[in-house]
């Protein structure tokens, strides 16, 4: 979806810098620079993020956006700073501890001394982007070019984070430098919970750690360090779980209950909504999904339904046990279902739901 959105701009974008020179070439690059200058001005920075994430597989999009990324320092918009630049920081490391390993089965004696040798000119950049076939069948220079790319991602995003003084996520992202310095892939530690994490399990975790919890915030760390005792491949299966449950609360019903209960409720605080409603346990989760009103005024309490820092868990838990960042996790999107609702008739629609909450 967002590919197609972007595109729509990106011809746009394209046409009305031809009208005005139409004797010039128009790049790639250049118009999807441009088109994402617009969308900085149009604030569709979830969207660019998206666009970003689902499409450059790479990882090679360092200068299309490090501008945007600056642009949310100047804003202080932290969290989507830290979204972007981890996400495409992620694709790099995992594509190029893929590269490691084809260089270190024809070259078993290969080491970081080897490809410090290797010299990144701009020929050589040149050959990876316009002969690509030719250029990856090097394995040795294919893995100092990612390498390079992936270094000079880690350092815009270090200095991002000095300017939110995140010296907490500056310590981890150095020690992910020294490791890509070292072609060193981190070992986990050891797994103290054996356990093959499945639907049950995964309730399970939430709800002995929000009985053992004082608040949400010390939830948050209980249950992190629980899940950062399994094995990685169980820790993604926990997030495989949380993803597939947070897109199974997509409906324009639950969008119309929190926004009753919050008075207003954009993009973000519902994706914050849906993931405070799995934190809560599996029965608040159903209640919810099967859309039960009459439960409704019960399960909010006193609370502020949000929970931003249950989408990042599991990453967390994973950067704690393997000291590496998490690939993405892909689930199956589901749009958002049901019926459209608009802010005048929300009342007329929910009428149950705006008793309970005493909006009018």
């Amino acid at each position: 979806m967002s590919y197609s959105k972007f595109l729509d701009d990106w011809s746009k974008v394209r046409e009305e810098y031809l009208e005005k020179n139409p004797t010039e070439n128009v790049p790639w690059d250049l118009t999807e620079a441009m088109t994402r200058d617009k969308w900085i001005a149009e604030k569709k920075f979830d969207e660019f993020v998206a666009y970003v994430l689902e499409n450059y597989d790479s990882g090679n999009c360092i200068d299309l956006i490090t501008p945007f990324g600056n642009h949310l320092i100047e804003i202080k918009e932290y969290n989507l700073f830290k979204k972007i630049w981890k996400g495409v920081i992620r694709i790099n490391i995992s594509t190029l501890w893929d590269y490691v390993h084809n260089m270190l089965i024809d070259f078993p004696n290969a080491t970081s001394v080897d490809i410090n040798k290797i010299k990144i000119t701009d020929k050589l950049i040149e050959d990876f982007e316009l002969r690509p076939g030719k250029a990856f069948a090097n394995e040795k220079n294919a893995v100092a070019y990612k390498r390079y790319y992936t270094l000079k991602a880690l350092s815009e995003f270090i200095n991002g984070l000095e300017r939110f003084n995140d010296e907490n996520e500056i310590s981890k992202m150095r020690l992910i430098i020294e490791n890509v310095q070292n072609l060193q892939k981190p070992t986990p530690t050891k797994s103290t919970d054996k356990r093959k994490i499945d639907e049950k399990l995964f309730w399970e975790l939430i709800t002995i750690s929000r009985e053992e919890s004082e608040d949400k915030f010390e939830f948050i760390e209980i249950l992190t360090d629980k899940l950062s005792a399994f094995k990685p491949n169980e820790i993604r299966k926990f997030a495989r779980i949380f993803e597939t449950k947070f897109q199974e609360l997509n409906t324009w019903d639950n969008w119309a209950f929190v926004y009753i209960v919050r008075r207003g409720c954009g993009d973000n605080e519902f994706d914050y909504f849906k993931a405070w409603v799995i934190s809560k346990g599996q029965e608040t989760f159903n209640k919810v999904k099967e859309f039960q009103q009459k439960d409704f005024k019960e399960l909010i309490g006193l609370d502020d339904p949000q929970l931003e820092e249950m989408l990042y868990l599991a990453e967390e838990a994973y950067e704690l046990k393997t000291s590496e960042l998490m690939t993405p996790i892909r689930v199956k999107k589901q749009n958002i279902s049901g019926t459209k609702w608009t802010e005048e008739k929300v009342c007329e629609i929910f009428p149950e739901i705006c008793k309970q909450f005493n909006y009018k």
